[in-house]
């Protein structure tokens, strides 16, 4: 992970990697924890240093303080030898946040779909309660599922009326729940690992210019590929996009990676960008998915 929330507790593998047959004797380890520039935290532990090897050394654990504006920390480490000078050195940059406010209790979400699907995780991670019908009037609704769309007219009303319709990571192919038909086609180079913010959309305010690639995967306890596939569409505002560029009416357009369309008082949003189980260790999939669900931009 390389971004946390304020209050979190961290822990990073410190590692020797030695490819030299030379190992020197009563080496040792010294870190040191820097938020905003200030040091918050120190020490060090006698080294292991293998000939032609790689060893982990242990863990290094801290407590993040809470912040009230994103900052900088970072985390030093470096190899020294028995006089104290450094045989080599590194340092790791973390992004700091402060902590988000629990959702307010307002928003009725609703959910097409089933209970343990893409879309009901995304909503319950947010701290949302997703319900699963159109009763109500909910201002939000959200589906993986396009055949969803179509198949609900009214959808479309409460479009209409103001909601937001919410469609994440849908199939490639044919969108035909959108007029017109929407094309989306897998990653022409393979799955990547970063997507563009620099749209100058409302919902990417404040992020920055790296803030949208390797992002963790709980899951699996490191980074893994965020975005599988890409669509275009006429009409269609771009809030993220990808270097692939694609044919669409017979001219170039950006592959769009997240973009939103305007109808009535209400917008549809289409987001291949995989948020349904990025928010958990990554700050800025939930701010952006909040935001994504939530705000309806006058």
């Amino acid at each position: 992970r390389f971004a946390y929330f304020g209050g979190e507790a961290v822990e990073l593998e410190a590692w020797i990697c030695n490819d030299t047959h030379a190992a020197p004797k009563g080496a040792r380890l010294a870190y040191r924890f820097e938020v905003g520039g200030r040091v918050v935290a120190g020490g060090d532990a006698p080294a292991r240093v293998p000939a032609c090897a790689s060893e982990c050394q242990g863990r290094i654990r801290f407590l993040l303080p809470r912040v009230t504006s994103r900052s900088e920390a970072v985390v030093r480490l470096a190899l020294l030898d028995t006089r104290g000078r450094a045989i080599h050195d590194t340092a790791v940059a973390l992004s700091v946040f402060p902590a988000l406010p629990a959702c307010p209790p307002g928003p009725r979400v609703a959910v097409l779909g089933s209970h343990g699907g893409k879309a009901a995780r995304l909503v319950r991670a947010l701290g949302l309660r997703p319900v699963f019908n159109l009763t109500g009037r909910p201002t939000t609704v959200v589906s993986e599922d396009p055949r969803a769309f179509s198949a609900a007219a009214r959808v479309r009303r409460l479009v209409r009326d103001g909601a937001i319709a919410v469609l994440i990571e849908p199939p490639a192919g044919k969108l035909t729940c959108f007029t017109p038909p929407i094309g989306v086609k897998d990653c022409g180079m393979g799955s990547v690992q970063f997507v563009s913010r620099a749209t100058g959309h409302p919902l990417v305010r404040g992020f920055q210019p790296f803030d949208f690639r390797f992002w963790y995967n709980a899951g699996l306890e490191r980074a893994s590929p965020l975005l599988d596939r890409t669509f275009v569409g006429d009409g269609w505002t771009p809030i993220l996009t990808t270097g692939d560029v694609e044919w669409n009416v017979n001219r170039e357009q950006p592959a769009l990676a997240c973009a939103e369309k305007r109808e009535g008082r209400g917008v549809w949003r289409i987001c291949n960008v995989q948020l349904a189980d990025r928010v958990a260790g990554n700050p800025v999939a939930e701010i952006f998915a909040r935001r994504l669900l939530l705000e309806r931009l006058s």
